[in-house]
């Protein structure tokens, strides 16, 4: 056989011509989309000759790495990564070519999930005549398999998802804790299938850019970048993203062509229906990045039929697209310094984000990052000087804001900075300006539902820590559950905050003294004691470097609040000193 798109053999495949395979594969291989992929073409050749052939059985992951990629060690670990990566980029191209040059083809060849084997099926044309009572397919459109097929994908696929969870590094995704009813779509990582891997940062930039620019718009829930890189191999289906993140809508993308001229692909599909509501394509030339980005926004928020408010504009014009470097090691520190109860954490990323203001000092992140890390620094309790770190938090903020008004972590951590002074109203005007900047920023909700409960309104903070774990359900590494927790807790659902604070422990979230405190006076309040003084020793074993009642005395503005936490503690600790 000749890999490069010749195949051999007659073997029956049944209700379909061999010849009539073996011409649409000459066809799809001639293409543009396959036009410079020999290894895709390959792939693609191997497994459609050993079906005619009738040697399905072979078409296995060790015989694709063999025979393809000629992998001679079967005990290679990168043998069966490398076909199951590249399965998912054949799929993706010939959805592509079916989207595109394909559309009126009479026959389909695909590559279902879960397996490698290839199916064939024909597609009636427009000249030929519907079974009664059926319409006609639409050759727009991608097949989709009968109901039993259906049945049996479903299983496959659910398999499938549960074995991806368990393969994913860290802790498995998690199914989101909290559905608001508005349109929510998850932008997948675009894929980079140029010719000289010049696509790559880009292809991450911009998928992260358009979050942030849709982050803007308060009528659409966007699912954070941390929880949607999880799916950036595209090899799981949109149903099963839809149900893992509960989103309506999923953007998937891919850029080809070379550095000087790259080509965007971008596709928005409605989960529901299953339907591909647009296709377009962008070229992209240096200087007029900006411009493809605010087109792909706009073309979104079309797409799902959102009405942007008066003051709402998606064409942001912001410096986070123009120094790709300055904004990846932004992106970078961010995940350094949450979640912020640690101060080595802090300090790292502080020295990061420094770099970052070198790198551009034209771009807000590296300030805003600064400012962060001050604030919470200083709000934690873990600053020499926390007179200084709260200067140097203000300073930093408005020098970001000056660049973007609209930054929401800078708000934020102005908004912290007054919350170490308890000036408790400046915070919540500070974290109301964060909101109304960065509606769907995970981070920037969870701490204003924090604020808006340490001003004494609980039950009010509640939505927005909910929407915090909306808008990143998968990712473990965030604070967002615990904070839930508090909030629980302190509006007087102690079960539903001791489900938060386990949710978050068995997800293999962040565990603090100052958690480990709230979880051990919540079991108290239960009258769960041997559970409350198990907890309590783990507080004092690690707890003795914070000093976590004089954070809780700086964190909320009314006593009893205090003393809600700190009152169950006590009684704790006066039984296990009259035991010892």
């Amino acid at each position: 056989m000749n890999r490069q798109g010749t195949i051999s053999g007659q073997q029956s495949v049944p209700g379909i011509d061999p010849n009539t395979v073996k011409n649409q594969l000459e066809r799809i291989l001639r293409s543009d989309e396959f036009a410079d992929t020999p290894r895709l073409q390959e792939f693609l050749s191997y497994v459609v000759d050993e079906t005619l052939q009738g040697r399905e059985d072979r078409i296995k992951g060790f015989t694709i790495a063999h025979d393809v990629f000629h992998r001679d060690d079967p005990d290679d670990a990168q043998s069966t990564p490398i076909v199951r990566v590249e399965a998912g980029r054949l799929r993706r191209r010939l959805d592509d070519y079916y989207q595109g040059e394909g559309q009126r083809d009479p026959l389909r060849i695909q590559i279902p999930k879960g397996g490698y084997v290839p199916r064939f099926d024909r597609v009636a044309t427009e000249t030929e005549q519907a079974p009664p009572g059926r319409p006609a397919p639409d050759p727009g459109h991608r097949s989709r398999p009968d109901g039993t097929q259906w049945a049996i994908f479903g299983v496959v696929a659910a398999v499938a998802l549960l074995a991806a969870m368990f393969l994913w590094p860290g802790s498995p995704p998690a199914t989101p804790d909290v559905f608001t009813g508005k349109p929510a779509i998850a932008i997948l990582p675009f894929e980079d299938m140029t010719t000289d891997q010049s696509g790559v940062t880009m292809a991450n930039g911009l998928t992260e850019d358009i979050i942030t620019d849709l982050s803007r718009v308060s009528s659409i829930d966007v699912i954070a970048w941390s929880s949607v890189r999880l799916f950036g191999e595209k090899t799981v289906s949109d149903d099963e993203i839809g149900s893992a993140l509960n989103v309506s809508h999923v953007l998937r993308g891919s850029i080809r062509g070379a550095e000087e001229q790259l080509r965007v692909t971008a596709q928005l599909f409605e989960v529901k229906t299953g339907r591909q509501i647009w296709a377009e394509r962008f070229d992209r030339t240096p200087g007029n990045e900006l411009a493809l980005q605010d087109a792909l926004a706009l073309k979104v928020v079309e797409g799902m039929s959102v009405r942007l408010r008066e003051d709402q504009s998606i064409l942001s014009g912001n410096t986070r697209i123009m120094n790709s470097e300055a904004y990846s090691l932004y992106k970078q520190a961010l995940n350094l310094a949450n979640p912020p109860a640690d101060p080595r954490r802090l300090r790292v990323a502080n020295r990061a984000f420094h770099e970052v203001i070198k790198t551009a000092p034209d771009f807000a992140g590296g300030y805003a990052g600064v400012a962060y890390t001050h604030a919470f620094l200083a709000w934690w309790g873990h600053s020499e000087n926390p007179e200084e770190d709260i200067e140097k938090a203000l300073t930093f903020a408005d020098q970001a804001l000056a660049l973007d008004p609209d930054f929401g972590i800078a708000h934020s951590a102005v908004a912290f900075a007054h919350m170490t002074h308890r000036d408790f109203e400046q915070a919540l005007a500070a974290s109301l300006n964060a909101i109304r900047a960065e509606p769907n920023d995970p981070y920037v909700s969870s701490y204003h539902g924090f604020i808006v409960c340490a001003n004494g309104q609980a039950e009010e903070g509640i939505p927005f820590a909910q929407r915090a774990i909306r808008l990143d359900p998968v990712f473990p590494r965030t604070p967002f559950r615990n904070i839930l927790g508090i909030i629980y807790f302190h509006a007087g659902q102690y079960q539903e905050a001791l489900d938060a604070f386990q949710r978050n422990l068995d997800l293999g979230g962040p565990r603090s003294p100052g958690l480990l405190a709230y979880q051990a006076a919540t079991y108290a309040t239960l009258g769960r004691t041997e559970e409350a003084r198990a907890t309590l020793d783990l507080v004092n074993m690690y707890g003795d470097n914070f000093d976590w009642e004089g954070w809780l005395r700086r964190a909320f503005r009314e006593e009893h609040e205090v003393e809600r936490v700190l009152r169950p503690l006590r009684e704790l600790d006066k039984e296990q000193g009259g035991k010892k």
